[in-house]
């Protein structure tokens, strides 16, 4: 197998390892971090329940019920063209509008509303807070404000329908009476247009006729009376002009309200919205500091007329009365503009729908002309002078119709200036004296469920740092190892052979495991002609030992060939315990020519099992491997033994193990599933690489006894009794 192509990286996300920052990632948090995460996230969770609980304030609610009728109840069912949807939600809007909530956000009630403590802009806090809503799908509304103070909503929401209230009835009395005036007006003008009419049709008629067509006539003069044939037309074009006129002064009183000089914002709320004004607070508040100077120097001077100081306080005292004044006036005037301004801003959509509307009439109206004329004009060439008088007969009866439609409607509107308004408010919002929530659930089951999940996703950053290795797909795709096996965990007690039960299944398994290695080892054409091999890792704690010892043991086993184990970590020397021997003399005493092989060498328990313990260390170990006797060393071993297994140390904490392992034929790197980081066997390949050693590629080792099964099968037997029905037989 070629040697691998890897290059050491420190970067905590590798692009090509994205693919494992999804599921795999949260399910090897899962599976490292749970004992942790669990109990820390339970208490956590706890924790925040009850800081909830004590630190968060009871909020109350307050409620002032109000009606908004869609259609206007009406004395006389004339009727209204009016969109009442649209009209139900213009005065949503307006009980939303500044020209509502500013005066409301000056009073010092408001001010000292709790949740407005750190908002810059109260009318847009007041606004963003406040709630509307309808009651399903009836007239009823609710004007709602919720705070940790009772008072403060009950205020809030009272004084917002009360100020609603008062403007909405404002606006509409100020408009029915400017139509009215508009009509009245129109009525004197139409009134003139009669009197002309009129005495042209008796001069007409004396001419024509001899008689004058306003005295009293008699039953066989009105029975011979000619039929205007253009009776009909006559009759829509009054309707059409009547319409024409209410619209115009409906227009014209809209467009003129904003404009008149007075405000409907009366004197004390402007004064009070003054005063609440952050820059004439300061102003103030500098003055009454310089005041306070000036009484200062008054106790402690000698001469006070004498004193500059004095004076100069003096004289900025007066002239910033003299700015509170003049800046007292300003905002007057921008406070009466602003209102203004917001007025026109209300109406702008009303005016444009009734002056397309308008224009609509306009063009009915010359339409209905046309015809007239064409009408007059058809019947004039048979008719002669008498169609003619009656045509004008029938101009006057028309003006004389507008006149009295005009009347009506004046009437009309006076009487239904007395029926129930569209807004009225139900009830009046209550001093709240319950909250709304008596332990708030919700906010505590928030904030328990997210500081549960705390210490995991702490875990799951962790683990996306460090990016350990969960499978041999990360290795694989990621990081381009190839991984030549996979090893089951090796079992709590190894020493276990009781037939059946659970742990010595599980050793059986991870034997198994260990078996199919040494089968690929065997077999694979890059492999062919091994006889020396070296087992190593990044870091210590992945499982190089007991795959080296276990590899050992299998290929005395299987090949009955001579095989020898060397454990050449030195440093922290492990084999010699897994097969209960002697920790020294060994390696370390054969390179300081101390002993010899023949005498270093130990049995490891089972035929054609030997083992080279690392002996006991007086120096560095570099001294004792760059002197090149281990060369040597292993030249001789290779002579006696068909396979020699070297144990090295790890290849990042020991640079010794790159020494031993560029000695052998291949190097196998162990990763240890959830344990090993990405990085670090990258890391460690890269080294053995540049060091000359061939890697066979890397064993992923710690793999669940379950998860082993799962994927490969359990197809094991039992070499306990195999043996011993061989041992039966031989005996026979």
């Amino acid at each position: 197998m070629a040697a691998i192509k890897s290059s050491a990286t420190n970067n905590p996300v590798d692009p090509a390892d994205a693919q494992q920052l999804g599921l795999p990632l949260l399910l090897i948090t899962l599976r490292c971090w749970w004992l942790v995460t669990i109990p820390l996230g339970i208490l956590m969770a706890a924790g925040a329940g009850v800081a909830v609980f004590f630190l968060v304030k009871p909020k109350y609610t307050a409620a002032a019920w109000i009606v908004i009728h869609e259609k206007p109840d009406q004395l006389l069912a004339t009727g209204s063209n009016d969109d009442s949807r649209k009209y139900v939600q213009n005065q949503i809007e307006l009980m939303r509008n500044p020209l509502i909530l500013e005066p409301i956000a000056s009073l010092p009630t408001v001010a000292k509303t709790p949740e407005f403590a750190q908002e810059p802009n109260l009318v847009m806090a007041l606004r963003k807070q406040l709630k509307i809503r309808a009651q399903g799908q009836s007239d009823y509304f609710v004007i709602e404000f919720t705070s940790t103070s009772p008072e403060c909503a009950s205020t809030i929401a009272n004084e917002v329908a009360k100020a609603y209230l008062g403007m909405q009835s404002r606006n509409d009395s100020r408009r029915s009476e400017k139509i009215m005036e508009l009509l009245k007006e129109q009525h004197v003008s139409q009134q003139g247009l009669i009197k002309t009419y009129r005495e042209n049709l008796s001069e007409l008629s004396k001419q024509a006729t001899g008689k004058d067509p306003f005295a009293v006539k008699s039953d066989a003069e009105k029975s011979q009376q000619v039929r205007n044939p253009a009776a009909d037309l006559n009759a829509q074009l009054i309707n059409a002009e009547v319409e024409h006129e209410f619209l115009k002064a409906q227009i014209q009183a809209e467009r003129e309200m904003p404009e008149e000089k007075e405000v409907e914002l009366s004197q004390s709320e402007i004064d009070r919205h003054v005063d609440h004004h952050p820059k004439l607070i300061a102003l103030q508040m500098r003055i009454e500091d310089r005041q306070a100077k000036v009484r200062e120097h008054a106790k402690i001077s000698v001469d006070v007329k004498t004193n500059p100081v004095y004076e100069q306080l003096q004289k900025e005292i007066a002239a910033d009365e003299a700015a509170v004044e003049q800046l007292k006036t300003d905002l007057t005037a921008q406070i009466r503009e602003q209102f203004e301004k917001n007025v026109r801003g209300n109406r702008k959509d009303l005016v444009v729908a009734m002056e397309r509307k308008l224009k609509r009439s306009a063009v009915a109206i010359q339409f209905l002309k046309d015809r007239l004329q064409k009408e007059i004009s058809k019947h004039k060439e048979f008719k002669g002078e008498t169609l003619e008088l009656e045509f004008v007969k029938a101009d006057h009866a028309r003006a004389a119709e507008v006149f009295d439609r005009i009347s009506d409607r004046i009437v009309s509107m006076q009487l239904e200036q007395r029926a129930p308004g569209r807004v009225e408010l139900i009830k009046e919002a209550n001093l709240p004296t319950k909250p709304d929530e008596a332990i708030p659930y919700k906010k505590i089951g928030i904030a328990a469920f997210g500081a549960f999940f705390v210490p995991f996703g702490l875990a799951v950053v962790w683990e996306l740092l460090h990016r350990r290795v969960s499978g041999r797909a990360q290795l694989e795709s990621g990081a381009k190892i190839p991984i030549v096996a996979e090893v089951t965990s090796l079992p709590r007690n190894r020493r276990t052979r009781l037939n059946g039960n659970r742990e010595n299944r599980e050793l059986q398994l991870f034997e198994e495991s260990v078996d199919s290695l040494r089968t690929y080892l065997l077999l694979v054409e890059s492999l062919r002609g091994l006889r020396t091999l070296a087992i190593t890792s990044a870091t210590s704690g992945e499982g190089k030992t007991s795959l080296a010892c276990q590899l050992a043991s299998s290929l005395s086993r299987a090949t009955g060939e001579r095989t020898l184990i060397i454990d050449g970590d030195m440093r922290s020397p492990d084999v010699h315990r897994v097969f209960d021997l002697e920790s020294g003399p060994g390696l370390a005493e054969v390179l300081a020519g101390e002993i010899s092989l023949k005498d270093a060498i130990q049995s490891g328990g089972q035929p054609n099992l030997h083992v080279l313990s690392a002996g006991r260390l007086t120096c560095s170990p570099h001294r004792l491997l760059n002197s090149g006797v281990f060369s040597q060393v292993l030249a001789k071993l290779s002579k006696v033994f068909r396979y020699i297994i070297i144990d090295t140390p790890p290849v990042l904490a020991a640079s010794e193990a790159l020494i031993l392992a560029s000695s052998a034929n291949a190097a196998l790197v162990s990763a240890r599933r959830d344990y090993s980081r990405v990085d670090q066997v990258e890391d460690a390949c890269a080294r053995l690489k540049a060091a000359g050693a061939h890697t066979a590629g890397a064993v992923l080792s710690g793999i669940p006894i379950q998860t082993y099964a799962a994927k490969y099968g359990a197809y094991y037997y039992d070499r306990d009794l195999a043996a011993a029905a061989i041992e039966q037989e031989s005996v026979k």
